[in-house]
Order: structure tokens, then sequence, then C-alpha cells
């Protein structure tokens, strides 16, 4: 082989690996499925230097597009597709899409706008992790889960309602959305994972549904405003550490007729002494027999 060719392949080489999609369509770039007619609208380099810039201002995601004479469906958001486009201000996402890949949003940092179709079945993993500038957000009625990290450090974000499909709320799902003042949770949430909550600073009040089961560790740690918690009847495990550095915490109403299993962790954090804790009636001797329950210095049926 030449010196020469050996040159041009590797520069070939260079230019396919930056390149990471089929098709630019006015701006936007995608992956072609020809099988299946579906657009998949992907980032336009595997280099992120090379995609920050890839997106700015105000994006709107057509349902269709043709390309060579060829239309297709946009049907999905690939994974990390808008990664790092700091300058990314608004995104309409269609109807036709069912998808949105993990990451896809992450660190738009000017990101203060987005339209989510109720198409979509779930928000993913980190999609909009370190959207620092995010305002507001609609979940869709048809979201059944809430992924790892999906909203995590959204710092702009100051009320979010968690719709009646959602069953699950990953963790560090609002992570450190640290002007989240108001979180309304649907009755059919069963889980909520660890640290989902944690560091959500101005969160004064929680109510924790019937449905839910399951309460992961840390879920609201250094919530420093969190003045008042609920939880609902039907929660049987809750991890360790869940209220450390709640210092302003002042009610706890647990509706559980036996208390639930905390995991084992010395707690020294978790205001017992100014905190009461209200528990249903006729529980109150279950509740003060049990570890982390029998440490609040004030327990009262209601």
């Amino acid at each position: 082989m030449t010196k020469k060719l050996s040159i041009f392949l590797f520069a070939l080489f260079l230019h396919m690996e930056a390149n990471a999609y089929d098709a630019e369509i006015n701006g936007i770039f995608y992956n072609l499925d020809q099988t299946a007619q579906a657009a998949i609208v992907t980032y336009k380099s595997s280099k992120p230097s090379l995609n920050s810039s890839a997106y700015s201002g105000e994006v709107a995601i057509p349902s269709v597009v043709t390309f060579n004479g060829v239309t297709y469906s946009v049907t999905s958001i690939d994974n990390e597709a808008f990664k790092g486009c700091t300058n990314l201000t608004s995104i309409v996402i269609p109807n036709s899409v069912t998808s949105i890949g993990k990451y896809a949003f992450y660190f738009c940092k000017a990101l203060t706008s987005v339209t989510i179709p109720n198409s979509i079945s779930s928000i993913n993993d980190g999609t909009f992790d370190y959207c620092t500038a995010l305002t507001s957000i609609t979940i869709p009625n048809n979201v059944t889960s809430i992924g790892d990290y999906a909203f995590e450090k959204c710092s702009s974000l100051t009320s979010v309602i968690i719709p009646n499909s959602v069953t699950s709320i990953g963790a560090y799902a609002f992570n450190n959305c640290e002007n989240l003042v108001s979180i309304t949770i649907s009755d059919n949430v069963i889980s909520i994972l660890d640290r989902a909550f944690q560091g959500c600073s101005k969160l004064t009040s929680i109510t924790i549904p019937n449905s839910v089961t399951f309460i992961g560790a840390n879920v609201f740690q250094y919530c420093w405003h969190l003045s008042s918690v609920t939880i609902g009847n039907s929660v049987t495990k809750i991890g360790m550490l869940i209220f450390q550095g709640c210092n302003n915490l002042t009610t706890i109403h647990c509706k559980c007729p036996t208390p639930p299993y905390i995991d084992y962790y010395i707690d020294v954090f978790t205001p017992f002494s100014t905190t009461t804790l209200y528990v249903p009636r006729g529980s109150l001797s279950s509740y003060q027999s049990k570890f982390f329950w029998g440490n609040f210095k004030t327990i009262v049926e209601e």
C-alpha cells in the first residue's frame, strides 16, 4: 500500500468516524432506517467538540422528512442526540416520536422550553440532566416511568406534577433541583428510588401517596427547608438517611399501620428531638419499639 493511499484511507476513516449521521435535512441530523422508512434524530459528530454547536436556538423536529425521494417518519431521538448543545433554547417534539434516548439533552444549559408529545411512554435516564435553564416541564399522561437522573440539576425548575400514568421515579431523578418548591406525586407511583429529591433545598412539603410501597435511601437528604412530610399507608420499606439534614422538619404524618422497615444506619442527623411523628391510632407502641421510629421524642396518634 502506497503512502498516499494510506493517508487517503486514514482521512476517510476520520471523516466517517466524525460524521455520525446519514442525512442532514433543514439543519437536523438523522440516521435513516430504509426498511422501516424511519428517521432517528441524532448527533452531528461522535466528537463532543464538534457536536456542541450542532443545534442552537429554537428547534422544531418535523414528523416526516424526505431524503433522495424517500419519505421517512421521524420516530425517535437518539441517545445523546443534543448532548452539550449549550446554545439550544427550545425544542418541539412531534407526536410521531415514541422514544427519547438516554442523556438526549444532557447539559443543554440554555434550554428553557421543551414540548414532549403524548406519544412518549418514558422519560429516559439523564434525558434532561443539567438543563439548568429549564423553568417548567409538562410530563405527558402516557409516561409510565421517570428514569435515573432524568431531571437532575434542573436548577430553574420550580414545580413538577407527576401524572397518574407514572408508576416509578428513578434514582437521582430530581436530585439538586434547588429551586423546586412544589412536587405533586400521582396516586399510581409505586416506587421512589434513591436520592430522587435529594438537595431540593426549597421544597417545604411533600405528600407520598398511598400507592407507594418503597422509598429509597437519601430521598429527601439535604432538603433544608422541608417542614412537613406525609407518608402514605402502603409503604413497607424506606432506605437509610431519608431525612438527613432536614433541619427544619417539624411534622411527619406516617399513615402506615405497621411501621415501615428502615435500612439500618446510625443516624445522628435526622431532627428526632424537634420533629413530631404522627401515626395511626392503635400503632403508637409499635412505632415506639421500632428502630429509627422510636428515636422521635414526640410521637402522637391521630
